[in-house]
C-alpha cells in the first residue's frame, strides 16, 4: 500500500511519462532517493493510502451487500495472467519481472495471428529465489473481498508464452513455470481465504495440465462454444465435469447474440485480424455449422422454444427465449457453477473485448451497455431468465 502510493505522487510529478522515463534515481523503488521523495511528500502519500483503504472498505461492504442478497459466495474477482509493464507492480517489483519480452499466446483458431497481451511475465528463478514474495501477495490481496477467483490463464502456472519486443504473436516461445510450487500457494491461500478457485483453462491444454488442476481442487472453466467433442456437435449436459464452472463464453469471446449474427467475425476482418480472405470465409461457414449444432443440442434437451425453427438459415436472430433455452441446457450439466454474462442478458451483440486488437482498432474494455442500470435491474423479463435457469439448477447441479 504504502509503495503503491509513492508511485501514485510520483507519477504526478511526472504525468507525460512513464516510470521507466522519471529521473534514474526514482526508477528503483527501493532506492534512496524514493525514500527521501517520500519523507517530503508524506502528506500527498497519506491521500493515496486513504484512498486505498476507501477502495478496500468498498469492496468489503459490496461483498457482505451480495452475501445478503442471496450470493453464497459473495463477488467474483478475476485476477489477471501477467503485469502492465508500465504500473506500479512492474515499478515495485521489477527485479522480478522480465524485460524485453511481453506475454500472449500462439496462432491458433480462435486468432490465427496469435495474441501479444503487452503484459510483462515474472521469472521464474526470481520467484523462487524470493520465496514467491511476489505471487503470495498477488492471490491474498485478490482474494480479500470475495469468494470466488478466476485465475486467468491459468495455464501461466505450468507455461507461459513470451513475445520478444517488437515481435507478433507468432514468434515467441514457451517458458516453464514449476507448477506443483505455484499451485501450493494458490491452495494456501485458498484455505487461508475460503476462497473458491476457477482455473481458466482454455487454449493448448494438456490432459496432464487438467488433471493437475484436478488434483489441486481447482474448478475448471468448460465454455459452451468450446465444448464440442466430435468437432459438430455441442457436449451434452451430463457429460459436463462435475468439478467445473460452465458458461457460454468469456469477455474475450463473443456474446450469444454476437457469435449468433458473426458480429465478431466482422469485427475482427474490420481491424485485421485474419491472415487472409480465405480464412474469413472458413470462419463463416464454421459458424453456421456451429448454429445449427446449437439447434440441434436445444431440440434434443427439448429446451428450443415453441415455433423456433430446427434450421438455423430460418433464426435471423436470436431471441431472448432462445437464450434463456441455452443457458438452461448450461443449467442441466452437473457443474458447480453456472455463470450467466450480463452482455447475454441484455442482448448486447459486441464483446468487451477483442484480444490481440491493435491499439485503437476497437473499444477494448470500452463498450458501454445499451440499457442503464435503472432501466433493467428490475426487468421483469431478467427475473424470469433467472427463475428459468434456477429450475433447471435445482434439479442438476451439486451443492457447492
Amino acid at each position: 500500500m504504502h509503495r503503491f502510493a509513492i508511485f501514485q505522487v510520483l507519477q504526478e510529478q511526472y504525468p507525460q511519462e512513464w516510470w521507466q522515463q522519471w529521473p534514474i534515481e526514482y526508477q528503483d523503488a527501493s532506492s534512496p532517493a524514493v525514500e527521501e521523495f517520500a519523507k517530503l511528500h508524506q502528506k500527498r502519500i497519506r491521500f493515496f493510502q486513504y484512498l486505498q483503504w476507501q477502495c478496500a472498505d468498498q469492496l468489503e461492504a459490496s461483498n457482505a451487500t451480495a452475501k445478503e442478497a442471496g450470493m453464497s459466495l459473495g463477488l467474483y474477482h478475476d485476477l489477471a495472467v501477467g503485469i502492465d509493464p508500465h504500473g506500479a507492480d512492474a515499478w515495485n517489483f521489477q527485479e522480478q519481472l522480465a524485460k524485453g519480452v511481453s506475454i500472449g499466446a500462439p496462432p491458433d483458431f480462435f486468432n490465427l495471428s496469435g495474441q501479444n497481451w503487452n503484459l510483462q511475465p515474472p521469472i521464474p528463478g526470481c520467484l523462487r529465489s524470493q520465496a514467491y514474495r511476489f505471487l503470495r501477495e498477488t492471490f491474498h490481496h485478490n482474494m480479500q473481498y470475495g469468494g470466488m477467483l478466476r485465475v486467468d490463464h491459468a495455464l501461466g502456472l505450468f507455461r507461459l508464452y513470451w513475445i520478444p519486443e517488437g515481435k507478433s504473436g507468432s514468434e515467441g516461445a514457451y517458458v516453464r513455470y514449476p507448477p506443483d510450487e505455484l499451485l501450493a500457494i494458490l491452495a494456501l491461500e485458498s484455505v487461508r481465504h475460503q476462497v473458491m478457485v476457477v482455473a481458466e483453462d482454455l487454449g493448448t491444454v494438456t490432459p496432464e495440465i487438467r488433471r493437475k488442476f484436478a488434483q489441486a481442487g481447482l474448478l475448471s472453466y468448460r465454455l459452451l462454444m468450446f465444448e464440442k467433442p466430435s468437432g459438430k456437435g455441442y457436449r451434452t449436459p451430463k457429460r459436463f465435469p462435475e468439478q467445473a464452472l460452465a458458461s457460454v463464453n468469456t469477455h474475450d469471446l463473443p456474446t450469444l447474440r454476437g457469435f449468433w449474427s458473426g458480429r465478431d467475425i466482422e469485427t475482427k476482418e474490420q481491424i485485421g485480424l485474419y491472415p487472409s480472405v480465405s480464412h474469413i470465409a472458413q470462419d463463416r461457414v464454421t459458424r453456421t455449422q456451429d448454429r445449427q449444432a446449437l439447434l440441434k443440442a436445444l431440440n434434443q434437451q427439448r429446451l428450443l422454444p415453441k415455433g423456433t425453427s430446427t434450421r438455423a438459415e430460418e433464426v435471423p436472430q436470436l431471441s431472448n427465449e432462445l437464450c434463456q433455452a441455452t443457458y438452461a441446457y448450461l443449467a442441466r450439466t452437473p457443474c458447480r457453477v453456472v455463470a450467466t454474462s450480463l452482455e447475454d442478458l441484455l442482448g448486447e451483440v459486441d464483446t468487451p473485448n477483442v484480444p490481440g486488437a491493435p491499439e485503437g482498432a476497437y473499444p477494448v474494455w470500452q463498450c458501454k451497455l445499451s440499457r442503464p442500470f435503472e432501466e433493467w435491474q428490475y426487468d421483469p423479463e431478467l427475473l424470469k431468465f433467472a427463475e428459468a435457469v434456477n429450475r433447471e439448477r435445482a434439479t442438476s447441479s451439486p451443492s457447492v
